[in-house]
């Protein structure tokens, strides 16, 4: 990639990655699997931030290390022909040491599922989770964090019944979730799905569902210099989080229609309409003297509410046996509410989301080992940093040999070398896509 306005984005990577996974069937009704991996590298990366001395920001290279290392295990039961369970676990840890500020974490997780045939018409799956994550942040010039050694726990259950109201005609499926986090409490998360199928080529569904978005350790620890304006007094501008925050909320509504009206053909339509509560942005709150500066404290709050609705359109098409075509079109379209808000980030989702998208792909087989892609995409324009709307297309060829070996040779970004896709996130330098190649090796033993 390159910078916009330079001549390097310096945003390469290397990655040494390596894994093994071992499957076991102890017994008939038994199934274990347990597996690992590490990886350990380098990122680089451009930022921009604030510094308190002509030209008061400063724009640096880093070479970042990162790595990591997981294990996981996996154990299925199947207690009868309408019942089994799985108890499965993980253990992951990752680093990184970046100038802005290094982060280590330890994750453990374990989660246990049991579904069950309840009645004739009944099939039930309950189950329930708990997840510990330990985080050890180091303050920087630029970051500083509420709690630099920093514990979160998280439980959760849930429920679903699947209920066969009319065989092969009707089926209804009701659920809920119970999540408690230690920094924000408890929570419900329902969700109700039917579906009507009148025919073996048509299918129709709605369903009415609710999810909640947890807070992150940023939005309630982190203090950041986001900005600085010399003068009498100075002007210190601070990004800071706040633990009385509450969880982000979607009420979401959806509809759906698939056919297949020929043996070769299929048409899904899906609409949505989501109603979001409690927002999380940053408020400016009342400015004070510190010394010769004023500090403008910027303070995360649940201040907008936002709505999105649109719908996606897919069809496939298989004009052949070796053939295989398929296209899509989504559209939306962001409200977003800000209740007074004052905050300069409070319109942002309505400038990072476009309204419409495209895709075709075909995919041919030469042979039963030779396979070629072509993919096409469009994205309309984002308001947000003035990105155009572009095309692009990518191209692959992949030859398998056997079902263990694969390869493949690719070519990415053939429409719009150099272009911006979207404006980059805080401090990260704002780059271009290039024109890319790459080749890819598998080896499954």
């Amino acid at each position: 990639m390159h910078a916009s306005g330079s001549i390097e984005g310096e945003d390469a990577w290397s990655l040494l990655h390596a894994g093994a996974r071992y499957d076991l069937a102890p017994t008939d009704r038994d199934e274990w699997s347990l597996s690992g991996e590490a990886y350990r590298g380098q990122v680089h990366n451009q930022y921009t931030v604030a510094q308190p001395t002509p030209p008061f920001v400063f724009t640096g290279r880093e070479q970042n290390d990162v790595s990591g290392a997981g294990l996981r295990t996996r154990w299925t039961r199947t207690l009868s022909s309408t019942s089994s369970f799985t108890l499965q676990a993980f253990l992951d840890q990752y680093s990184r040491a970046l100038e802005l500020f290094e982060e280590d974490r330890t994750t453990a997780d374990v989660d246990f599922q049991h579904s069950f045939q309840l009645s004739p018409s009944q099939q039930l799956m309950w189950g329930a989770a708990t997840r510990a994550s330990y985080t050890d942040t180091k303050d920087t010039f630029l970051i500083a964090w509420r709690d630099n050694h920093r514990l979160d726990l998280l439980a959760s259950a849930f429920v679903q019944d699947e209920i066969t109201l009319a065989p092969d005609r009707w089926k209804l499926t009701l659920g809920t979730k119970v999540e408690h986090a230690d920094s924000v409490g408890a929570n419900l998360q329902p969700s109700l799905r039917l579906l009507y199928t009148p025919n073996d080529h048509e299918s129709w569904w709605a369903s009415v569902s609710r999810a909640v978005r947890t807070p992150s350790q940023a939005e309630q620890d982190v203090t950041v210099l986001q900005g600085f304006v010399p003068g009498v007094p100075n002007q210190v501008f601070l990004l800071e989080g706040d633990r009385d925050v509450d969880p982000e909320t979607m009420d979401a509504v959806e509809l759906g229609y698939r056919t297949r009206p020929h043996e070769r053909v299929s048409i899904d339509l899906a609409a949505f309409y989501n109603h979001y509560r409690d927002l999380i942005q940053y408020e400016p709150q009342t400015p004070f003297l510190s010394g010769a500066d004023l500090i403008i404290p910027l303070i995360a709050q649940n201040v907008p509410s936002a709505d999105a609705y649109g719908f996606e359109l897919a069809a496939e098409w298989a004009p052949a046996e070796n053939t295989r075509v398929t296209g899509s079109w989504s559209r939306q379209h962001i409200t977003v509410d800000g209740g007074g808000s004052s905050s300069p980030t409070v319109s942002e989702p309505e400038g990072i989301t476009p309204e419409n998208q495209y895709d075709l792909r075909v995919q041919h087989d030469f042979t039963s080992e030779l396979q070629a892609d072509a993919m096409v995409f469009y994205v309309d324009r984002l308001p947000q940093g003035d990105i155009d709307h572009y095309w692009r297309l990518d191209l692959r060829l992949e030859y398998r040999p056997d079902d263990r070996r694969s390869f493949a040779i690719g070519v990415q970004n053939l429409l719009h070398d150099g272009e911006k896709e979207f404006d980059t996130a805080t401090f990260n330098a704002s780059n271009e896509m290039d024109l890319a190649v790459y080749f890819k090796a598998v080896w499954s033993f």
